[in-house]
Formats: C-alpha cells, sequence, structure tokens
C-alpha cells in the first residue's frame, strides 16, 4: 500500500509528492542529452536515499521495486506471483514456507540465502520502518535450510500473500557508496546516486528488461519539465504538470497514456487534543459530518483536471475487495451543513487546511467549498516533510490519498485500528481515530481466510467508517504518463512502473 499526492492540472495522484528536493531539483547541472539507448525519467522529487525500508513515498518505491525483489510480487492485475520466491505453499493453517529461486544473486554476484531474506523481514518490521504497519500479521519469519523460508502469521493467513508485496529483499553493504548501499536482486542496479537530484539505473547482465539504461532527474516546474523534454525527446515524466501535458499534446514525438491507480483521494480529521490540551474542533461526529455535507466532488473533478477519475463512495475504490455497493455517495446539502457549522460554533475560528504544494489547487477549492457553509478554512502548504509530521501529530484537517491494494483487510487494520504499536496494530493511524467496534470488526477478518466469509466483515468494518467519518472519501484518480511515441507502456494496479515491462515498439538505429 502506497499513499500519494496529487499534481495540478493533469489531477495526477503522486504517493507523497514533495518541495523539499525542489532546490537540489534546481541545482542540476544541466548535462550533454543522453545516449539513444538511455531512456532519461522525469519526476516532481527523487529520494534521498535508496533504502526500500525507510521511504515509503511513490516515486521512491517506483525505484525500489526495480532495484529489490520482493518473495511475492503483485502481477498485473494484482494477483501475487513469484518473485524472489519460486513457490510457496501452505504446510499449516497459519505457516507459509517459501522456496527460493534457483540461482539468485544480489547485483554484487553474492547468492541470495535464507538468512538475507530473514534479516530484510527484522529490518522491514522494526521500529520506524516504513513498511511496518502492512507486517502487523507476521508473527515470526525463521530459516529452514539455506533456500526455504517458513512465515507465521499471528492471526491467520489468508491474506499474507498480498502484504508480502510490501517487503523488499536487500543486502546492507555499508562500505559502499551513498544510494548503493543496499543490494538487490531487481532487474536494475543503482551505479550512481546523488540524493534528492539523480539516480542512474542500469540493467543487471541477467536481467531481460530491453530498456538497459535510465536516467532520473526532477523538475520543479511545468516549464522546467517542458525545457528538458525538448532536450531530449526520449523522455519519460510520471505525472507530469499539466503545462508539460498540454505543450506535448502539440508534440508528434510525445503521447499522453493514462489508467486507473488505485488511488483515493481524502479529506482527514485530526481527532487528538491539541497542544493546549483542547479537543479538535471535527472531535464531534457531527462536525466532520458538517464537512461532508458541504463538499460538492463533482465541482473538485473539475479543479482535477483528465487525470481524476470519479467520486467517491467510501475510503475503497470499487473493484478493492471489501468495497460495498451498498454505500451510496453523498449528495451536498449546503442548507444542512450551514445549520451544523452554525450551532457548532465552527464558523467562529479559522481552522488550518494542511496539504503540500501539488494538492494546494484541489485543497483551495475545498476551502472555497467549506467556506460557502460557513467554515473558514485557511490552506497551508508546506514541505512534504513538515506535512507528515503535521498529520502525525497536530493536524486538525489535511488533504491526502492512499492507495488500498486488491484486499482492503491490511490497509484499513494498519491506518484505523487503534494505534497500538507493541501489537503493530494502527500503526499508520495518524488521524487518533479508536472506535472498538471497527477493531473488533477489522481483527476478526483478520482471522478469516474464507472469502465468503470475510467479505462481510470488511464490509462491516467499512460501514462503521462511513458511520464514523475520520475521513471524507473525495474522489478516485488515474495515473498518467507523457512519453516518446515508440515507448510502449504497461500499467499496473498497484500503480507502479517497472521499467523491464517497457518496451520500444519500433528499433532505434
Amino acid at each position: 500500500m502506497t499513499e500519494r499526492l496529487s499534481f495540478r492540472g493533469s489531477g495526477i495522484l503522486l504517493l507523497l509528492a514533495v518541495l523539499a528536493t525542489v532546490a537540489a531539483c534546481n541545482r542540476v547541472e544541466r548535462q550533454a542529452g543522453p545516449a539513444r539507448d538511455t531512456l532519461k525519467v522525469l519526476s516532481s522529487y527523487l529520494p534521498e536515499e535508496i533504502d526500500p525500508y525507510a521511504d515509503s513515498r511513490f516515486i521512491s518505491r517506483i525505484l525500489a521495486v526495480n532495484v529489490f525483489d520482493p518473495l511475492v510480487r503483485a502481477g498485473s492485475t494484482g494477483e501475487p506471483v513469484p518473485a524472489l520466491a519460486a513457490s510457496w505453499s501452505n504446510p499449516s493453517p497459519d505457516v507459509w514456507r517459501f522456496q527460493l529461486r534457483d540461482g539468485a544473486r544480489f547485483s554484487d554476484g553474492s547468492p541470495v540465502t535464507s538468512a538475507d531474506v530473514v534479516r530484510s523481514f527484522e529490518r522491514a518490521r522494526a521500529e520506524g520502518s516504513a513498511v511496518a504497519g502492512s507486517l502487523a500479521s507476521v508473527k515470526s519469519v525463521q530459516a529452514d535450510g539455506p533456500q526455504a523460508v517458513d512465515i507465521t502469521a499471528a492471526e491467520g493467513s489468508g491474506v499474507l500473500l498480498p502484504t508480502l508485496t510490501a517487503v523488499l529483499i536487500a543486502r546492507e553493504a555499508p562500505a559502499a557508496p551513498a544510494g548503493r548501499r543496499n543490494l538487490g536482486t531487481g532487474p536494475y542496479e543503482v551505479v550512481q546516486f546523488v540524493p534528492g537530484t539523480r539516480v542512474e539505473l542500469k540493467a543487471t547482465a541477467s536481467s531481460p528488461a530491453e530498456i538497459r539504461h535510465t536516467v532520473w532527474e526532477c523538475f520543479s516546474s511545468g516549464p522546467e519539465a517542458i525545457e528538458s523534454l525538448k532536450a531530449n525527446p526520449g523522455t519519460l515524466v510520471i505525472d507530469p504538470p499539466e503545462e508539460a501535458a498540454r505543450w506535448a499534446a502539440g508534440d508528434k514525438r510525445f503521447t499522453l497514456s493514462s489508467e486507473f491507480s488505485g488511488a483515493l483521494q481524502y479529506l482527514g480529521f485530526g481527532l487528538r487534543k491539541g497542544p493546549d490540551g483542547r479537543p479538535s474542533p471535527f472531535w464531534e461526529k457531527r462536525a466532520r459530518e458538517a464537512v461532508r455535507l458541504a463538499l460538492d466532488i463533482p465541482a473538485l473533478l473539475e479543479v482535477v483536471g483528465p487525470a481524476a477519475g470519479f467520486p467517491a463512495s467510501q475510503l475503497v475504490p470499487s473493484g478493492v475487495f471489501g468495497f460495498d455497493p451498498e454505500i451510496r455517495l453523498r449528495q451536498r446539502d449546503l442548507s444542512a451543513a450551514r445549520s451544523l457549522i452554525s450551532s457548532l460554533g465552527l464558523g467562529e475560528r479559522k481552522v488550518p487546511l494542511d496539504t503540500t504544494q501539488p494538492n494546494a489547487h484541489v485543497a483551495r477549492a475545498v476551502a472555497a467549498q467549506l467556506r460557502e457553509a460557513g467554515l473558514d478554512a485557511e490552506v497551508r502548504v508546506q514541505p512534504s516533510p513538515a506535512f507528515r509530521r503535521k498529520i502525525e501529530t497536530e493536524s486538525q484537517l489535511f488533504l491526502f490519498s492512499w492507495v488500498v491494494g486488491p484486499d482492503a483487510g491490511e490497509p484499513l487494520r494498519n491506518f484505523f485500528h487503534t494505534k497500538d504499536v507493541e501489537k503493530g496494530l494502527g500503526l499508520n493511524n495518524r488521524t487518533g481515530f479508536s472506535n472498538p467496534d471497527f477493531d473488533r470488526a477489522i481483527q476478526e477478518a483478520a482471522r478469516v481466510s474464507e472469502p465468503s466469509a470475510r467479505l462481510p466483515l470488511l464490509k462491516r468494518a467499512i460501514q462503521i467508517l462511513d458511520r464514523e467519518i475520520p475521513w471524507v472519501p473525495l474522489y478516485t484518480v488515474r495515473s498518467v504518463r507523457l512519453h516518446p511515441k515508440d515507448l510502449g507502456i504497461s500499467f499496473r494496479s498497484d500503480g507502479m512502473l517497472l521499467l523491464s515491462d517497457l518496451s520500444r515498439k519500433t528499433k532505434r538505429p
């Protein structure tokens, strides 16, 4: 599961796009265009380190899945398929055994062993890991000889396989240069890394990838992206800004491809007490209901642009296991919203609405709709690291997004269960939401593997969220890629870009 942020005009959602690297982007030294067999990739940000356990942002994750393999990868439609594990079995109800791929090696040529997998899971499950929240159901990971690994689930293993796609297997090499200290078994290896600025990937000798060399750089504005496209038409832009998409529409060398990404934009509430001891203005459910009634989501979609999907009735998109078709989309009721806001005294003070620069245009549209209902929401645009800290500690109202994946169970437990660090529950619960009925429903769903029995439990959990409103779902979105016309693009249900999936429609000389 990965979170994303939207980009202006094209409405494209990035899992956590940032402004923190803008200065670094502006310092990128302009170089001669890369060779014709090199694919240049542009993004609005790049990671500060290549570490699969330290950074869950969208672009960071894309880079990581090209360098590191999980035991099990999500297939193009979300189904688990072999990756580093050649096969697996379920010898007992709570235990899965994985047999590693014969001949698997890290990029330095060293063989992959079961001990490497165990150490990777230890890092992934450690406090502070970006993926620890996805592994709450894992009880133990043990080697069984050099090539087999047993994973025991604490509360049933019915949905274990999809969660394992989040754990990328890496071997630490502390003496290696920065950016290459985590060795992977993926189809590409890092050959150059400038934190936040530039990443160079080369296909490994055993990789079947047609694209053998890629250079990743970031842009800080639409005009900068356009200049890069002009200088090098062999460029792919992940979630391009509006200006670049519009410019490329008039150039026959480029095309724009898009597809539903599985991401969902939402408005989240902080439900904790503030530093002054006062409860959040949204502590009372009627206040959250007022916000939901004040929003005109179809009008928001017009602001987002062509990458917007459709209004969301609930916190998981249709097609996700757990979606409840009985939950209907709420219609705007401005009169009812005004009445609630007035009776609760919400119009008597400004309420900060936290966001980042890529989401600012949507946040301003949300704030304008809330002001029509009498709630004075003040948009606060912040760099991503500061934004993340705020929503995890003190934010009262924030605009964000998430990607659920094919099954709602583990994401719901990770984001909405009452936070319990010791048990690994609710590790990404940023709102302070706590509801015993929800906790019981989602825990029971985790213990049930039979889909026909599990589905009603997940629906019950989603119905509780619909009733209690810790988040207001807004809309689904589409992934967008601006790329050369001779480059074949494959879209995946998890929104990832696997470079080995790319192909040239016509061979270059």
